[in-house]
């Protein structure tokens, strides 16, 4: 996303409204700097909410959240506990660099909400401690790096390619040849996603260019 095109929105939409910014998901896109967008907040004195989806798990989205509260605005970040923490899916974290505009958040929520995510967290944080949850922060970058080595490889030796990306959490590659075997009449292309699902591969997903889909 183009900072310019975040301007032009705050234009159009009025001050009085928000900024929503993602800072990681599972789908493929080009990175942007979150920084960026809470200077351009700040100058314009718009509320500026990120959902950090991914990003706690990973450094440099770390110290991108960081640099934009010291050079702009940022006013909370939400994370899943699921993505981050390795729980069950369920449970967030609303954080923020002002305590009492956290605060202000937790008083809105009436609190009828089940405890089993916070327990959940609880046990895990206590089973891992600080250490083990850094090991796992450094273990996900090396099997990041590897995944990127070995697909790289195979993009290499198959005639396909990676999209070129700055995306710390997630990796594109075509599919070229699946794509032509389906244009013969082949259901291959829709059905890879249910066979890497069948050989327990969590968090893939296949986008078929055949159909236009409104999200």
């Amino acid at each position: 996303m183009a900072v310019s095109k975040v301007l032009n929105a705050s234009a159009w939409v009025g001050p009085a409204n928000s900024s929503l910014s993602t800072s990681s998901y599972r789908y493929h896109f080009q990175e942007f700097r979150i920084a960026d967008v809470a200077k351009l907040c700040a100058d314009k004195d718009v509320p500026h909410m990120v959902n950090n989806a991914y990003g706690l798990q990973c450094e440099s989205i770390c110290k991108d959240l960081n640099k934009g509260f010291l050079v702009g605005r940022i006013d909370a970040f939400v994370q899943s506990t699921d993505k981050n923490f390795m729980v069950p899916v369920g449970g967030a974290i609303i954080a923020g660099f002002d305590e009492a505009v956290v605060k202000e958040i937790a008083e809105i929520y009436p609190g009828r909400g089940s405890s089993g995510p916070s327990v959940d967290l609880l046990i895990t944080l206590l089973s891992m401690g600080v250490d083990g949850y850094l090991n796992l922060l450094l273990k996900r970058k090396e099997c990041f790096d590897y995944l990127l080595a070995l697909l790289s490889n195979w993009t290499e030796s198959n005639e396909e390619r990676i999209v070129p990306s700055t995306n710390p959490i997630s990796i594109a590659v075509s599919l070229k040849k699946l794509d032509e075997i389906s244009a013969n009449g082949s259901n291959m292309i829709t059905e890879l996603g249910s066979m890497i699902f069948m050989r327990n591969c969590s968090g893939c997903r296949y986008v078929a260019n055949v159909k236009s889909r409104c999200i």
